[in-house]
């Protein structure tokens, strides 16, 4: 029966049960404590015994052999700064570069095979035939004329106008206004004058007078003879003109 349902007398005759569970509870401590014990002292052990130093890596570089970190250096230590970079590593890294020179621009020429060159003359200049002297010319064309029989065509006079222009007479004659003007010093009013011209000299061949005569005539007659005109196909060319005196 449960404690609590046992009579009195049965309670002092039962054993007790709670020594037994402290002991087992303590032998249930003791293992894992003597385990973590036998690690602890294993441990000091291994610390304790010395070990053969690991033998370093070396680069050989222009500067001198440079030791390489360990893993076990990197692991147990901080990243240094980059002033405290050892300079052996430095000088180092900077000897070990070497100075590659420029290239040299090479000048690039372009060859052109013999069968694609051609030569190329200058154009030349044709050269005029001398003349021949005018006296031989002539020489050549007598004998030409006489061993053929014929002689040279003679040069044609330029075909002349009909008759002169009126704007050129005109002009002439409005010349000796002046000198008509002095001639008729004592006379007043218009006098009329008629020219003939003749075709062949173009020269005033006769000279009369439309309306009165002035008193002056003669002067003024001698002052428009001296007129002239280009020769002309006509024979003859009258014009009318006339003078304020």
């Amino acid at each position: 029966l449960p404690p609590l349902l046992a009579p009195a007398g049965a309670l002092a005759a039962a054993p007790s049960l709670s020594a037994p569970v402290a002991r087992a509870r303590s032998r249930s401590f003791v293992g894992p404590l003597l385990v973590a014990a036998t690690f602890a002292l294993s441990a000091v052990a291994f610390a304790m015994v010395p070990r053969a130093p690991q033998p370093r890596t070396y680069v050989l570089t222009s500067g001198g052999e440079v030791p390489v970190a360990r893993a076990g250096d990197v692991m147990g230590r901080w990243p240094t700064l980059p002033s405290e970079v050892d300079e052996r590593v430095v000088a180092a890294r900077t000897t070990s570069r070497v100075a590659v020179p420029e290239p040299t621009p090479t000048r690039r020429t372009s060859r052109v095979p013999n069968a694609t060159r051609r030569t190329i003359t200058p154009p030349t200049t044709p050269t005029a035939p001398s003349p021949t002297p005018a006296r031989e010319r002539s020489e050549l064309d007598d004998l030409l004329d006489r061993a053929l029989g014929a002689h040279a065509p003679t040069a044609t006079e330029p075909s002349l106008p009909a008759r002169p222009s009126s704007s050129s007479v005109t002009t002439s004659l409005r010349a000796l206004q002046n000198r008509v003007a002095r001639c008729s010093a004592d006379d007043t009013g218009v006098a009329t004058v008629r020219l003939v011209f003749a075709g062949s000299t173009g020269e005033v061949q006769s000279v009369s007078w439309v309306g009165e005569r002035p008193e002056s005539a003669s002067c003024i007659e001698a002052a428009v003879r001296g007129v002239e005109v280009d020769p002309f196909a006509q024979s003859t060319f009258s014009v009318t003109f006339p003078y304020r005196l």
